[in-house]
């Protein structure tokens, strides 16, 4: 079957079909022509009668017109198929291995035995499964220098890390000292692993008082040394500034998307969202060119006014996170109260007085003969 399209004698054109029993299988007018369908072995015939008339083909149907369009889009369909194919090639090639490692002569070592394990440029790359086995085998071999190593690919190069075995001999305890209070609190919880416990829970001890003394008693008098070693945990406070803004925007994505290609830099379509997230489906460098295959999902954002609990949420998490910078992971928020808060525009100043659990003993060492108190505090 075939469209085709009919031009000058229309009605004359249909009327010279019927007479001699030509199926049109389906006619639609359109201003100066008309279109057509019919059987393809009727062809020959209807442009033989309708001499008068322009006849020409616009599509085939079915195999013939499946056949048509591949003769028509060969070379079309022949770069694509090529440029798939030089990309599955090249998506699957190594051409550099990176080793990260201060030491060079390390380095060097550590490039000999991955060349012999198959971890080289110009290399067909390997599976997560056999990387994984890989650096298994070499750590499994080389115990007496290798602590860890791994092996990821990236793009179209391995990224491999790898750190020393580094066995230190025993060191011997040298000096003598004592675990005092670094800054001033209640004591929450003590252990003293070695030394003198000098203060109990629930008492009060200021920045330098001697928590776990290092001195050996005996009768009240000193009878050895040592260095003091164990844990105090004690409640401590602080005063917290901070400024909360009130205005925050919030990001949803859409189902709109497209995936899109970037040729150093350049898009391969232009880019028809007015806000989209770009997500990096694979990366390809090579001889310098960087090609990335891309999605890009359109979202929308709007702007939200937070409220007073989302406030003060918000500040408990920051004034956390600023402990934690200045005084460990494991500080743990007791209690906290605003002194003072200030709305602004689009922000709020607070002023927070906070009640933490922390670590307040700090070691200090001492020289045998030199005078410590090591009486409790109270």
């Amino acid at each position: 079957m075939i469209l085709i399209k009919v031009t000058n004698e229309e009605k004359r054109f249909i009327d010279k079909c019927l007479k001699y029993h030509i199926n049109l299988l389906n006619i639609t007018k359109k201003k100066n022509y008309l279109l057509v369908k019919v059987n393809d072995a009727d062809l020959d015939n209807i442009v033989r009668l309708n001499y008068y008339s322009k006849i020409e083909i616009v599509k085939y149907y079915g195999i013939k017109g499946f056949v048509h369009h591949l003769k028509s889009y060969a070379f079309d369909y022949l770069l694509l198929l090529i440029f798939f194919i030089c990309l599955y090639l090249i998506s699957n090639v190594i051409v550099e291995v990176r080793i990260s490692h201060e030491s060079k002569e390390l380095r060097d070592r550590v490039k000999a035995i991955l060349i012999d394990k198959g971890i080289k440029p110009l290399s067909y790359r390997k599976s997560l499964r056999e990387l994984s086995e890989i650096s298994e085998s070499i750590l499994e071999e080389n115990k007496d220098f290798l602590d860890f190593i791994s092996i990821n690919r990236v793009g179209m190069s391995y990224e491999v890390a790898f750190e020393e075995r580094i066995i230190n001999p025993p060191v011997a305890e040298e000096g003598f000292c004592h675990v005092v209070a670094k800054k001033d609190g209640i004591i929450k919880r003590i252990v003293a692993s070695s030394g003198v416990t000098m203060v109990e829970t629930a008492q009060f001890v200021h920045k330098g008082d001697i928590l776990i003394s290092g001195d050996i008693m005996l009768n009240e008098e000193v009878k050895d040394h040592t260095c003091a070693k164990g844990e105090v945990i004690g409640e401590t406070w602080y005063r917290v500034n901070l400024t909360i803004p009130l205005k925050y925007e919030e990001k949803k994505y859409t189902e709109k998307s497209r995936y899109n290609f970037i040729l150093n830099g350049n898009y391969l379509y232009r880019k028809n969202y007015e806000h989209y997230d770009e997500f990096i489906i694979s990366k390809i460098d090579l001889f310098g060119q960087q090609f990335k295959i891309i999605k890009q999902q359109e979202f929308v954002s709007t702007d939200h006014i937070r409220s007073v609990d989302e406030v003060h949420q918000l500040a408990t998490d920051a004034i956390l996170q600023h402990l934690r910078e200045k005084s460990g992971e494991n500080i743990q928020i007791l209690e906290q109260n605003v002194l003072k808060e200030t709305k602004n525009d689009s922000t709020i100043d607070l002023e927070v007085f906070v009640a933490v659990l922390e670590s307040i003993g700090e070691t200090q060492e001492f020289e045998v003969g030199e005078e410590s108190d090591t009486e409790p505090s109270h």
